[in-house]
């Protein structure tokens, strides 16, 4: 038994610990506190992880992995030679759930706290309302003029697509949400570099277009997929960076800081995510209007949403559907309960704030 003791005590804290956070995480004043005061810490894991090109947050992911897949096997070698195979078993069971309790309970502390803590809506009174057809057709009508316009300021390559280098986008990064701040004082931070991933192409099998680590609070990126899109991606990372938990919110921001940053790539990648988020409700609520905004899109932005499609259809497998079903009960376990369709809530701020 007392092989087992310092297991059980590790365990004990732990559970007890992780308890706390689901009896306290629908007490708004303590989600807040606990919140504000990581907040230092989070900005100070990011400086540190800036000192570096690479995305640290994927070197803690791999080793995590192979960690995992060491321990598996050492497990299965000591029980195999092992003569009482049953205590030498139950020592790495416990072991193995000490490591997958600290981890749930980093995520819970370092992002679960600011899911339930005030979010966007809260922080600047922009609520998401909705609105008619009419005011969703004019909106996107001008998301596409807009979207038409600094789609014909951005370098292209022989085909018509965009073709911003990746390094270049990284580096306008830095300012994009200086007029967002000026707004929304709340989004106020320092500006880190965003992370390059490695293994981009295997993001691409999981649908992921980027993601926020809380261990090291980095915004890390695909840097496989068609470059329209990544500096709207670049922006909606350094949304979660800044306190926006909340995907809805987070692209709805992104949009902000890119259409107001005063950067040709930026600017342009902000206008078309927001026209992809209106003209797809539009296309349910109005198909003749959807036809109509859909006309006034510019051949080089029509180029970049052929290979945007293509580049995403290759993907279309068991494996994406499985990470998006994955990624859909994360969001409702930290209290997103519309899971990925909360995303639809993009259309009704956007509605909200250019009304």
């Amino acid at each position: 038994m007392k092989t087992y003791k310092k297991y059980f005590i590790y365990l004990a804290i732990s559970t007890f610990l992780t308890l706390l956070f689901h009896i306290f995480k629908h007490f708004r004043p303590v989600m807040n506190a606990v919140t504000n005061m990581l907040v230092p810490v989070k900005r100070a894991l990011s400086a540190i992880c800036d000192i570096t090109a690479l995305s640290v947050a994927e070197i803690v992911v791999a080793a995590a992995i192979i960690f995992a897949l060491y321990y598996i096997v050492r497990w299965v070698i000591a029980v195999v030679k092992s003569e009482e195979k049953l205590p030498v078993f139950l020592k790495k069971l416990l072991g193995a759930l000490c490591a997958i309790l600290t981890v749930y309970f980093g995520m819970s502390l370092m992002l679960g706290t600011t899911y339930y803590s005030d979010s966007f809506q809260d922080k600047s009174g922009l609520y998401a309302k909705g609105g008619t057809v009419d005011e969703l057709y004019s909106l996107a009508k001008f998301f596409a003029k807009k979207t038409t316009e600094t789609g014909s300021l951005v370098s292209r390559d022989e085909n018509g697509v965009f073709n911003v280098p990746l390094d270049v986008i990284i580096s306008n990064s830095r300012g994009i949400y200086d007029r967002a701040e000026e707004e929304f004082h709340f989004l106020s931070g320092p500006d880190r570099r965003p992370k390059k991933v490695i293994f981009s192409r295997l993001m691409s099998y999981l649908n992921n277009t980027g993601f926020y680590f809380p261990f090291t609070a980095e915004a890390n990126i695909n840097a496989d997929c068609p470059l329209a899109l990544i500096p709207s991606t670049i922006a909606h990372e350094f949304a979660h960076q800044r306190g926006v938990a909340a995907e809805q919110e987070a692209n709805f921001v992104a949009i902000i800081s890119c259409v107001t940053s005063g950067k040709a790539e930026y600017e342009y990648s902000g206008w078309l995510l927001g026209y992809i988020y209106l003209v797809n409700a539009l296309y349910s609520q109005d198909y003749d209007r959807f036809v109509e905004v859909y006309s006034f899109l510019s051949e080089e932005v029509l180029a970049d949403l052929r290979a945007n499609n293509e580049y995403w259809a290759q993907f279309e497998t068991p494996v994406s559907e499985i990470s998006d079903k994955l990624y859909d009960e994360f969001l409702k376990g930290y209290g997103q309960e519309m899971g990925v369709q909360s995303y639809g809530a993009v259309v009704d701020l956007l509605l909200a704030y250019f009304k």
